[in-house]
């Protein structure tokens, strides 16, 4: 099952998605709609599954802004989402097995316990002042 949370002053804006790896039952499921520039999946796949030997092609691609998902691998976070008006919408404890994907919005987090995630952002990263906007609570 996937979670899917949609701008309340835009709901045609996907924030963020959540999929549970405790709850995957199908051989693929992707978190992102094909649209975005951040593309995640989680895969159930069964012993002796192949992928034929590819590589991407290369061509230019515009991308207005970052998208980031985290993974956790254990531990607990308590996060909190923002909308594109910069008001809170969500918050959630994000558990060990968790995969987020957050396409729009704004975001903070804690760790409740020792934490271990993985995090991946589209780049060129161009530093704090160019990338990052503050959200005051």
């Amino acid at each position: 099952m996937i979670e899917k949370f949609y701008s309340k002053v835009d709901k045609k804006i996907l924030l963020f998605s959540i999929i549970s790896t405790k709850n995957v039952n199908e051989k693929r499921m992707d978190a992102s709609p094909e649209t975005e520039y951040l593309q995640s999946s989680v895969s159930k796949l069964k012993k002796g599954f192949k992928i034929k030997p590819h590589k991407h092609k290369s061509f230019e691609r515009k991308i207005y802004k970052t998208q980031e998902a985290w993974f956790l691998v254990e531990g607990k976070i308590l996060a909190e989402f923002f909308d594109i008006d910069d008001k809170k919408v969500f918050e959630k404890t994000l558990n060990k097995g968790d995969l987020i994907t957050i396409f729009n919005g704004g975001h903070c987090f804690k760790t409740t316990e020792d934490t271990i995630f993985l995090e991946f952002k589209n780049g060129p990263y161009f530093g704090r002042e160019i990338d990052r906007e503050d959200i005051l609570k």
